[in-house]
């Protein structure tokens, strides 16, 4: 048994058998993989949309922040390396997701996986600032 199952979109729609279209259906998709998988904590990224939570700290929408994507490659690894990083050092889930979709939303600013992953005081910028940029 796994503490934690993060899926993107898609792979959460095949696990759980829900078409995920937005946050609502991402809800759905959530309970249904609990219900199946026997995992007590769901994650499920939206891109652009933030994420969804289901976990026992906390059950909800974290939303994503704006920003214009220049390569998605490596926002995935950027957004779970975050938000282990942040759970790990005894984080509520709901700010670890935040972590998590402020160092994607970074990524996605720049070219190339490796490249494009951001140092941590980057990140903490960004959540100091509630926003990207200026």
């Amino acid at each position: 048994m796994s503490d934690w199952l993060i899926a993107n979109e898609n792979e959460s729609s095949k696990l759980s058998g829900v078409e995920i279209r937005d946050v609502v259906s991402a809800q759905k998709a959530a309970r249904a993989i609990i219900d199946r998988a026997a995992c007590p904590n769901i994650l499920i990224t939206l891109g652009a949309n933030g994420v969804w939570v289901d976990a026992s700290s906390f059950a909800g929408h974290v939303p994503g922040f704006a920003v214009e994507a220049v390569d998605t490659v490596g926002a995935g690894d950027a957004f779970i390396g975050a938000f282990v990083t942040w759970l790990v050092e005894a984080t509520e889930a709901r700010e670890a997701a935040r972590f998590g979709c402020a160092a994607a939303a970074l990524a996605v600013t720049k070219r190339g996986a490796q490249a494009s992953i951001p140092a941590r005081a980057e990140v903490e910028k960004v959540l100091e600032r509630g926003r990207i940029g200026g």
